[in-house]
Parts: structure tokens; sequence; C-alpha cells
């Protein structure tokens, strides 16, 4: 018989998916959610967001919702938001994720 023995420890089993499994965990779903927030905090505000009218500007500025949607203004609000209220939690975030995946394989 085949059998493959299952990891013991319930951390193992949470944070780690197996390199020739594909799941549907919450492990998963934290890794998926983490790289999606990565990447639209670490967005250049002058090189990419400028190009699209999505860079932030504070209120008061002249011109600052002149020709603008509301949906362009909410975006440009929450990823203002996202760089500014989630920079510390992020790196938590990433170094724990880095540390179990170091620990647990």
């Amino acid at each position: 018989e085949n059998t493959v023995a299952q990891p013991t420890c319930l951390v193992h089993q949470v944070f780690v998916l197996d390199s020739g499994t594909m799941g549907f965990s919450m492990a998963a779903m934290f890794k998926a959610a983490l790289l999606i927030i990565n990447a639209f905090t670490v967005l250049s505000e002058k090189r990419f967001l400028a190009k699209f009218g999505l860079d932030y500007k504070p209120p008061g500025t002249p011109g600052m919702d002149v020709d603008s949607s509301p949906l362009k203004t909410q975006i440009r609000h929450l990823l203002y938001s996202m760089r500014l209220l989630l920079k510390v939690p992020l790196m938590v975030a990433n170094t724990l994720t880095i540390a179990f995946a170091l620990v647990f394989g």
C-alpha cells in the first residue's frame, strides 16, 4: 500500500500546502489576499496611478475633482488609505507568512 503519512501538527495542516497538492484552504485564501493587498499597496502614485488619474490629491487641491467620476474618486481614496493604514500590518503579515513557510516547509 502506498499510504502517505499525514502531518500531525495543526499549524502545518492549517498554514502549509504540500507541494504536490492544490487546495482551497484558509492558508491559500490568506496568501492570495495578502498578495493582492501587497500588489495594490506597491503601485507607484507618480509613475502608474497618475496615468489613470488615480493619484491622491488632498481635499482643496485645485483641479482635484474637475472631471473625475465618483467611482474613480472612491478608488483613489481606497488606494491611498490602503497605502497609509496597511503599511505596518502588511509588514507583520508578510514576515509571519515567510517565517511559517521557512519553519513548516
